[in-house]
């Protein structure tokens, strides 16, 4: 029990230090503290004689294009859908709910916040790649740290061998920071917005890994009676089906409720 109740208190106070921080460098953004820096890491990574061009060799550039495209709408639908249909098979309803949690609640915290901040794209050294209009957070490396991360934490649980849960993980991370890293390299998002993406994506995933422990261990009041062992799971009907609906405003409410903080 004690081991139960350290593992939540680091995941609390790693989730509040890491939203500490976001909340840190988003009053910097606005108060433009960050400008000078964002702009010395963006032209620091192109040609001084021809700004249009990354530094190094050729094959730079088209790494970093392949690489972008591990954030895209449609890739991260896929990784999701595909995680879905595997924690579907392995039987594991819970986990379905929460993946469904993380991502939809992610999604619209930074829609709301790109929204309500409204920061215009770098205009410091010419794209290399197609983007949206608002800049903050960066939505790539947010949203592939979210994914990927709980991808490979849900996956992970049905996987005895702890060295190969965490290769997942490791690789989950490693692919976020690589997606935010092009994300600069091809000048469609300051440092700090992929910097903030990342901050907000862990301080989120901390919070979703505690509401799911809590419900998997019976100390949230659930919606139903269906679950393991005679306790209630929330957000599940009798017979401990999901109940979609009450998951979607769950998702809606949290995701809404902290975007409109900053």
């Amino acid at each position: 029990m004690r081991g139960e109740v350290a593992a939540e208190l680091v995941a609390g106070l790693f989730g509040l230090a890491m939203l500490a921080l976001f909340l840190a460098v988003t009053s910097a953004v606005l108060l433009g503290e960050t400008a000078g820096v964002d702009a010395w890491l963006l032209r620091a990574l192109r040609q001084v004689e021809e700004p249009a061009a990354i530094v190094g060799p050729r094959w730079v550039r088209d790494v970093a294009v392949t690489i972008t495209t591990l954030g895209n709408n449609l890739t991260l639908l896929a990784a999701a859908l595909t995680g879905l249909a595997w924690l579907f098979f392995r039987g594991d309803r819970r986990a379905q709910l929460v993946l469904l949690v993380v991502s939809i609640g992610g999604l619209l915290l930074n829609l709301a916040l790109k929204l309500g901040i409204d920061r215009p794209r770098p205009a410091v050294v010419p794209w290399l790649s197609s983007a949206d209009a608002w800049s903050f957070p960066s939505g790539h490396a947010m949203m592939t740290m979210v994914i990927f991360l709980a991808l490979a934490v849900l996956i992970g649980r049905g996987i005895k061998d702890a060295r190969i849960r965490y290769i997942l993980v490791a690789v989950a991370v490693t692919g976020s920071l690589a997606t935010g890293a092009t994300r600069v390299m091809l000048g469609v998002h300051y440092p700090s917005d992929v910097f903030a993406g990342w901050l907000l994506a862990l301080g989120w995933c901390a919070a979703c890994w505690l509401w799911d422990r809590r419900g998997r261990e019976g100390r949230f009041a659930g919606t139903g009676r269906g679950g393991r062992g005679g306790r209630g799971e929330p957000y599940t009907k009798g017979g401990g089906s999901p109940d979609w609906l009450g998951l979607l405003r769950l998702a809606m409410t949290v995701g809404l409720g902290m975007g409109g903080s900053p």
